[in-house]
Formats: structure tokens, C-alpha cells, sequence
């Protein structure tokens, strides 16, 4: 049976499917011009690193006078999304200007995830311009929650890794594919693929190098797989602390400005005394290394704990970048260790370590594919089944789809034994009020 489609509505959607993508593409762009002058200023002159505690507290100022929550991050936006909350426009400068100040101070921080909370705030504000509705006029609800903010989420992320799969795949698993539907899939893809498309000849999103791809060989899968129980494992390690650092501070120490200065007077300490300049900012620089099999053995957990100061105690800024570095280091380690080439094992490293990191196998495999070539997918394979593995289904975002899939299978199971056993009392019941009438009926007769 057909359905009736509004047919201006459509249009509507259509229209605004492509502005998404250029208005996504264009903050994404924004976005790497600010972040990139910032690192550029601090590479240039070293003494800004000091500065790092008071550019932490004029972004918490910041966040104060848009009326944002000090801790609001990207697992933040992850909930809201999941719950239907609505974004907050001024999410988007908060974190831009954020972000930026954070790296001008040297802060280990990335722009990717920035680039989602951006987004989702951008793409929703535009939406509510729209007052877009459901194209099928019989629906009964036609009103439309969180479609703007995903779209946008999804686009910004895919102008600036050009890798729209991965994206959209990655925005759908961190909201665990709550109210997808095949058109809302093909409109994110839509919008994904025009953002990446215009951002690209700029030039200034974070191309990743490719990689030599070796012949599979019964060696190669067997490192592969320790490989990735390695990054599952210490990915998971990773999110998981820094989840729960988070926590425990908002719960038990609500001092967002003290925790700030003092968490960037270590930091400056740290990259100060021990020349650490070269692990500031996103990591990017770090992994090109890593992709060409040339690092220190440990320089992913330097990387890591750096990382780890920044965004557990309150730095504005993204944790995929960092983690794809850490992860790119890590593999590089694993590769020197093994005897197997280093910068292939980067490369898996990157999204094994990822996988662990934030429970999203799916985007994990897309992103990867994307970046490193089609080629690599039968390793990519193998490291995030074995990532998943090794990470028992948490991380920095929560739980993954894992468990919510066997949590509403178990609710499942509950609901049907609970409907047995009282469709099983009504019986007995209509059972035993039989028998009474029965015996009421002889006893009459």
C-alpha cells in the first residue's frame, strides 16, 4: 500500500539536506582555520605554553557566559542525542573558540570531536529555521527529533576526515541507531558527501597517509589478532579513565577553575622540563611518524597521558584525533616489537585502538577503510572483532550497542515470561472459576 508524501515537505528536506552539507562543511573549515593558527602561533613561539592554566579558565569563563555546563563534552552531546535533548546554538562558538584555546596553550587536544558538537548545534539551529516535518502526511507524529543535529554531526566529521561512511556510521552508533530509518540514513549520507566534497579542495582537513598493504599470511593474522586485543584492551583502559575521572571530579570535586589551573600547571611542567613540545596539539604530526615506522617505544603512553591531563580535568577540546594518534603510536610500538613493518601495524593500530576507545566497530571499519584504502578491510576485520574483544563493552561514550542489543533482549525475554505467567494465572483462575460454578450447579441440583 502506498503511502501519501507531501510533496512540498520533500522538497523542504531535499533543500535542506544540502544546506547542511555546505553550511557543515563551511564550519568544519572555520573550524581548522582557527585550530590551525592556534597550533600554528604555539609551535612558533614556545612561551605560550605557559599561559596554558589561564587560556583553560578564560574557556570555562567562556562556557559560563553561554550558559553551557563546564564539563559539556562530547559524551555529553552523545546523551542529549540519545534522549532527544535539544543543543544549544551557542554549543558551537563555545567550543570553537574553546578548542582553539586549548591548543594555543599547547594542550593535547584534538578538533574532530569539536567538529561534532559544533555541528549538531549549527545543523539544529538550522533546522528549527526549516520546522521540518515527517513527508508522510498519514503519520501521526510528524514531528522530527534530533534529525538536524545528526545530519550535522555526521557532515562536519566527514569534512574534515573526508570519509562520510565512517561518519554517518560513527554518529549512528554513538546514538545506537535510535529512530533510523532508510531515509534519514540516505539523507545523512547525502549530506555527509556534500560536506566532505566541497571541504576537500581547501585542503586543511586531517588527511591521514596510506600504508603498504602486505599479503595475508597465517603470521601476519595471528600478530594482527594479538595486535588487537592489545589495542582493545588499553583503548578501553584509556576511555574508560577518563570516563571515570570526569565523573568522580564533577561528583566529589566541583571546582571546574582550580581543577583546570592546576591540571595545566602540570602540563606545562611536564612538556617544559621534559621537551615535550613535539607531543602538543592533536597528534597528527605523531602519527605521519608513525605511519613512516619512526617512533620512540613509549612515546603512545606519553602521548596518552598528555591526552588524558588535558580532557579528563576540563581543557575544551576533541578526543578522536588524540586517540587515533595514540592508537597510530601504539601500533607503530607493536609492529618494532613483533618484526612485523611498522607502519602497517600504525595503520591498524589507529582504528584498533579507536575501537576500544569508544565501542564503534562499524564506524571504526568504514573510517578505516576510507582512509588507509579498500584494500586494508580484511585486516581491518581482524582488529576490530579482536578490539571488541578486548574492551568488555565500555568505554569513553558508555556502553556500546553490544550491550544495549543484549539488554533489550534480556528486557525482552522478561516482558514475554512476564506475559506467560499471567496469561498462566488467567487460565488457572478461569480454571478454578469454572470448577466453582460447577460444583455450585450439583449442589443446586
Amino acid at each position: 500500500m502506498l503511502r501519501k508524501i507531501d510533496k512540498l515537505e520533500l522538497l523542504k528536506h531535499i533543500v535542506f539536506i544540502v544546506c547542511v552539507g555546505i553550511v557543515s562543511a563551511f564550519t568544519s573549515i572555520v573550524l581548522c582555520l582557527c585550530v590551525n593558527f592556534a597550533y600554528h602561533v604555539n609551535q612558533t613561539f614556545a612561551w605560550t605554553l605557559f599561559f596554558l592554566p589561564l587560556l583553560g579558565v578564560l574557556s570555562l569563563a567562556l562556557y559560563k557566559a553561554f550558559k553551557l555546563p563546564y564539563d559539556y563534552s562530547t559524551d555529553t552531546l552523545v546523551e542529549q542525542m540519545r534522549n532527544n535533548d535539544v543543543v544549544s546554538p551557542a554549543l558551537a562558538p563555545g567550543i570553537i573558540v574553546g578548542t582553539c584555546l586549548t591548543i594555543l596553550g599547547g594542550g593535547a587536544v584534538g578538533k574532530e570531536s569539536s567538529a561534532f558538537q559544533a555541528g549538531a548545534s549549527v545543523s539544529e539551529t538550522l533546522g528549527r529555521a526549516f520546522k521540518l516535518k515527517n513527508c508522510l502526511v498519514d503519520k501521526q507524529d510528524r514531528e522530527l527529533y534530533g534529525y538536524a543535529a545528526l545530519m550535522g554531526m555526521s557532515a562536519t566529521f566527514s569534512a574534515l576526515f573526508f570519509a562520510p561512511l565512517g561518519a554517518v556510521f560513527m554518529v549512528l552508533e554513538l546514538t545506537r541507531f535510535k529512530n533510523l530509518s532508510l531515509p534519514r540514513f540516505i539523507a545523512m549520507i547525502a549530506s555527509a558527501a556534500i560536506a566532505a566534497s566541497i571541504a576537500y579542495p581547501f585542503g586543511i582537513g586531517d588527511i591521514i597517509p596510506r600504508v603498504a598493504i602486505p599479503a595475508m599470511t597465517g603470521e601476519l593474522v595471528l600478530y594482527t589478532i594479538i595486535a588487537g586485543m592489545a589495542c582493545g584492551v588499553l583503548g578501553g583502559i584509556f576511555g574508560r579513565a577518563l570516563r571515570f575521572t570526569r565523573k568522580l571530579l564533577k561528583t566529589h570535586f566541583d571546582r571546574p577553575y582550580l581543577t583546570v589551573i592546576v591540571s595545566g600547571l602540570v602540563i606545562v611542567c611536564l612538556v617544559y622540563f621534559l621537551d615535550l613540545r613535539a607531543f602538543e596539539g592533536s597528534g597528527m604530526n605523531l602519527l605521519k611518524h608513525a605511519l613512516d615506522g619512526s617512533i620512540g617505544t613509549y612515546d603512545f603512553a606519553i602521548k596518552a597521558g598528555l591526552v588524558f591531563l588535558a580532557l579528563a580535568f576540563g581543557f575544551k577540546g576533541g578526543e578522536i584525533m588524540p586517540t587515533l594518534a595514540i592508537g597510530g603510536l601504539l601500533g607503530c610500538t607493536l609492529g618494532q616489537l613483533m618484526g612485523i613493518d611498522p607502519a602497517f601495524m600504525s595503520a591498524l593500530g589507529v582504528i584498533g585502538f579507536y575501537v576500544g576507545m569508544s565501542r564503534c566497530p562499524i564506524a571504526g571499519f568504514f573510517l578505516g577503510c576510507e582512509v588507509f584504502g579498500w584494500a586494508i578491510a580484511p585486516f581491518l576485520a581482524i582488529i576490530v572483532i579482536c578490539a571488541v574483544m578486548g574492551n568488555w563493552d565500555y568505554g569513553y561514550y558508555g556502553h556500546g550497542l553490544i550491550y544495549e542489543m543484549r539488554k533489550e533482549l534480556a528486557q525482552r525475554h522478561a516482558n514475554a515470561a512476564g506475559a506467560k505467567a499471567v496469561s498462566a494465572n488467567a487460565s488457572t483462575e478461569a480454571a478454578n472459576g469454572q470448577g466453582k460454578n460447577t460444583k455450585q450447579r450439583s449442589s443446586e441440583n
